[in-house]
């Protein structure tokens, strides 16, 4: 999510209450006057807020000292988020990789837990653990434990509070003429053969590339990106979070990437693979055709965001220029290094970014 998006989570006030959680323009519908007052479901607290966007509430569980909130939406993939809110904690980087979610004293695996903006992280799960709703509807404890605090929630009641998060969910579709849209996709497509819920289905695709085995949260600069010297000095740094799967393809910023080359032990395990450098600047920067970063954008800005992308692609082709560049994994050493090849194989230019391996 993008950082404008963020500024909205600090307008929390000492009821909890938020008044937008995406920044863009207000839009009134018959679902948000269903919900325009908070809702308590045992230790949740349900909270409307005015966004556009899919969903339109926001739940939350405070810890026993205010200082910090377990929180759960849906997002605009129509799946339940769940991440921890606070603005007095440490979600650093380094902060992030320590990070531990459990539940009931249960360790969640997680897949990554990604920064919202400094006060609000989000939980990615493994695809083979259990869904965190299915967990939390009978926890009675909740742990978020990092390096310097630990923080506790107590949450009761947590079924009904979900069904109250997800009926809210249907209620701004239905208002926004969406649900209709969806449900006649629904009655013309095929029942697949088995029980899977639409999300188990939609996981069990994303999972034909083989588990993730590898995970990195990293800061990269941009001359270790391109290959350029920063004559500004500047010295900006951009998150990566990195994911490494079975057959060696790579998911970047949630953008998927194919190997360009990959090398395997003697048991067949994997030990190295190496991506083309354009394609990860494209997914560390944002992909041709992703969704602009803010709701509401009328027909002309929503063209405007488009040029600047092309440019800013354009750009960075223009400077890196026929360089061959690639970034190379090694997961024995866990290591991450960009370098160019030279006309005659040789690897140069080469530089590491700070990476920190989570899994």
């Amino acid at each position: 999510m993008h950082a404008a998006l963020c500024r909205p989570w600090r307008r929390i006030t000492a009821r909890a209450s938020i008044a937008l959680l995406l920044s863009a323009a207000s839009m009134a519908s018959p679902a948000q006057a269903q919900f325009d007052e908070e809702q308590h479901f045992g230790n949740w607290t349900l909270i409307p807020y005015e966004g556009l966007g899919p969903g339109s509430c926001l739940l939350m569980t405070r810890s026993p000292q205010k200082d910090a909130s377990f929180i759960a939406f849906v997002g605009d993939d129509e799946q339940l988020q769940f991440g921890f809110m606070s603005a007095s904690k440490d979600l650093s980087l380094d902060s992030r990789a320590a990070m531990d979610l459990r539940i009931d004293g249960q360790s969640v695996p997680l897949s990554a837990i990604r920064p919202f903006d400094e006060s609000v992280v989000l939980f990615r799960q493994s695809q083979t653990a259990p869904r965190l709703e299915e967990l939390l509807a009978t926890a009675g404890q909740i742990h978020i434990m990092s390096r310097d605090y630990v923080s506790r929630f107590r949450p009761s009641r947590t079924p009904q509070a979900i069904a109250a998060l997800l009926e809210c969910y249907d209620l701004h579709l239905e208002a926004l003429g969406d649900m209709e849209e969806d449900r006649h996709q629904a009655a013309n497509t095929p029942t697949p053969p088995s029980n899977a819920s639409g999300l188990d289905a939609a996981m069990d695709g994303m999972s034909g590339s083989g588990s993730m085995i590898a995970q990195f949260a990293c800061e990269v600069s941009g001359p270790a990106l391109t290959g350029i010297p920063d004559i500004l000095n500047k010295n900006q740094m951009t998150e990566m979070m990195l994911s490494i799967a079975e057959d060696g393809s790579a998911t970047i910023n949630g953008t998927q990437l194919a190997a360009a080359s990959v090398r395997r032990a003697g048991d067949g395990s994997l030990q190295m693979a190496a991506y083309d450098g354009r394609m990860v600047v494209s997914a560390v920067h944002g992909t041709p055709g992703s969704a602009a970063p803010v709701w509401g954008l009328s027909p002309q800005q929503l063209e405007a965001y488009q040029a600047f992308q092309g440019i800013g692609r354009q750009m960075t082709g223009m400077v890196m220029g026929n360089r061959a560049r690639f970034m190379l994994v090694n997961l024995a050493q866990d290591a991450i290094t960009f370098f160019d090849v030279e006309a005659d194989d040789r690897p140069t230019n080469q530089q590491s970014p700070f990476c920190i391996r989570t899994q």
